[in-house]
């Protein structure tokens, strides 16, 4: 395996390469931690939530992955106007794809950075991004793109692994930074998202990864 570079350019194309490396893994694996119920029950309590609800419009979401939090977008109501993604791994957007088609959607899919996203100011009705701000050593400029391309109104919602969570495999292998809860409210809120909060998932997944949701 190449060594692991350090940041930048080089680092997004590695991250890229073992994605797609990885891409038949991931369903399985995060199926298996009970991720995509999590993520289901967690946009539920976001609709129950007067100042968090979702409309039913466009949806972009960062790091899409495999589909399953766009999938679970879907399943509550919302990206009836459009299931938007960006990911590096061209073979996990592919993935997506076919998974969102399959929940009769049409997703716009593009290969790009989260920290650069191909997307005009506030032309989404929602964001949102799992285990990806885990890759980056400083989540701050990225969660400020996140802000710019939702509107007036709109929520985020991000997923992060815990600072604590058993998963030494992953951290040996991809040598991802931990971010403090209270340092990512901090980020959030200085990119200008309100009502910033901090979400438990459920089942599983509680045990890895924490939410972490607000308004623009």
């Amino acid at each position: 395996m190449e060594p692991r570079p350090a940041r930048g350019a080089e680092r997004a194309s590695w991250l890229a390469g073992i994605y797609d490396a990885t891409a038949w893994y991931w369903d399985s694996f995060l199926h298996a931690l009970t991720y995509a119920r999590a993520y289901r029950r967690l946009l539920a309590r976001l609709e129950a939530d007067g100042p968090h609800r979702a409309p039913p419009g466009r949806v972009l979401d960062c790091g899409i992955g495999a589909g399953l939090f766009s999938e679970a977008a879907i399943r509550a109501g919302g990206a009836r106007a459009g299931a938007y993604g960006v990911d590096l791994s061209p073979r996990l957007l592919a993935r997506a794809s076919a998974r969102l088609g399959r929940q009769g959607a049409r997703p716009f899919l593009a290969r790009a950075d989260v920290r650069a996203l191909p997307i005009r100011d506030a032309g989404m009705d929602a964001v949102i991004s799992a285990l990806v701000l885990d890759h980056l050593a400083d989540p701050a400029p990225a969660i400020r793109e996140l802000a710019r391309v939702a509107r007036p109104g709109a929520w985020v919602v991000l997923v992060t692994t815990r600072p604590l969570a058993p998963d030494l495999p992953f951290r040996l292998l991809f040598r991802y930074p931990r971010h403090r809860p209270d340092d990512l409210v901090r980020a959030m809120q200085a990119a200008g998202l309100k009502d910033v909060r901090v979400r438990s998932l459920t089942g599983i997944a509680r045990i890895f990864a924490v939410a972490f949701t607000g308004r623009v």
